[in-house]
């Protein structure tokens, strides 16, 4: 059996704030990649998803839990030992305007990760630049403009182009397309698309694009205030979601066809707080199913179906799933 190549266990965050109060951002996330393998990872705005990716590249430090990558645990890890890791776990942020350094020409900023990473020459490390550049389908004249020269798609190739420059095991993808325009946003996927292909790279993809997580990925995780609420098979889970707020999140995505049918299902109510978080779900407080033992005890995930098992295995954290009564009816 292959070992998993990123392993979170009971992830939390929590952010200080004055007066002795916290943000539960992450609160006890558990889940595996493969190697190889494209997991999703869509929410709302406040659920916790940019958090989490920022988490498993160690650009914020956690509060509890573990993340194990090959096998190793990076949690504690001390700041040199996972600098010389960085070449192997990569991101690609939204904002491709603010992820590139003003002063540096795009050329100078594809070279620098194989000037930290690598033992190249300065004369290999500028073939191995237009290479990259090549990959992502920009021409290598463009190397010696700067940030400001290029437009947002140009950019977010060159992000994409500097991640894969070291050859990472892992590449997390947080909202890669939510800032460019439509036009721009296919092609980028392209791009994408052949590079998990051709190198086989995993990838942890976070995006309120609902239509590009199901065209993109093999698994998908769905986060409500930092707690997965269903996870398993992409195809699955779009088909038929189990999870209210699932049903909820789903039914608010607008098709591309306007004559398309439309079955929406509305989450009524307040978000809860995450400075203060009840007890029980935390989906109960919008739920029209949720019934007094809702807000008692937080339901962990349970196999939709009891003979699935393993990696693609359809579970959701919903109490009503035993009682076949967890089907929101039609706004």
């Amino acid at each position: 059996m292959t070992q998993d190549l990123l392993e979170v266990r009971n992830l939390v965050k929590k952010f200080p704030l004055r007066g002795g109060f916290e943000v539960s951002a992450v609160n006890g996330v558990s889940f595996s990649i493969a190697p190889g393998e494209s997991v999703g990872l869509v929410g709302e705005s406040g659920s916790g998803k940019s958090t989490l990716g920022m988490l498993i590249t160690r650009l914020t430090s956690v509060s509890s839990g573990q993340i194990l990558f090959a096998g190793d645990d990076i949690t504690q890890l001390p700041e040199a030992k996972m600098r010389r890791l960085r070449s192997d776990i990569q991101i690609v942020f939204q904002d491709p305007w603010g992820a590139l350094n003003p002063r540096m020409t795009v050329g100078h900023a594809l070279g620098e990760p194989l000037l930290l990473h690598s033992t190249l020459s300065a004369s290999e490390r500028d073939k191995a630049v237009k290479e990259l550049a090549a990959r992502v389908h920009l021409p290598s004249s463009l190397l010696l403009r700067f940030p400001h020269e290029l437009s947002g798609g140009q950019l977010q190739r060159i992000s994409i182009a500097r991640a894969i420059a070291t050859k990472p095991r892992l590449l997390v993808l947080d909202e890669p397309t939510s800032s460019l325009d439509l036009s721009v946003r296919a092609g980028i996927l392209a791009v994408l698309d052949d590079i998990r292909k051709e190198t086989g790279v995993a990838t942890l993809l976070i995006s309120h694009d609902l239509e590009t997580v199901e065209l993109m990925t093999d698994r998908v995780l769905v986060l409500y205030l930092g707690r997965i609420v269903e996870q398993g098979e992409t195809q699955g889970i779009f088909a038929k979601p189990v999870h209210p707020y699932t049903q909820t999140l789903l039914s608010a995505n607008l098709p591309a066809d306007p004559e398309a049918s439309l079955h929406r299902y509305a989450a009524h109510g307040e978000i809860p707080s995450p400075i203060n978080l009840p007890p029980g779900c935390l989906f109960a407080s919008r739920c029209p199913l949720a019934r007094a033992d809702c807000g008692i005890q937080a339901p962990n995930l349970l196999p939709v179906n009891a003979q699935d098992s393993g990696r693609q295995q359809h579970a959701a954290a919903c109490i009503r799933i035993a009682d076949g009564s967890n089907w929101l009816a039609p706004a």
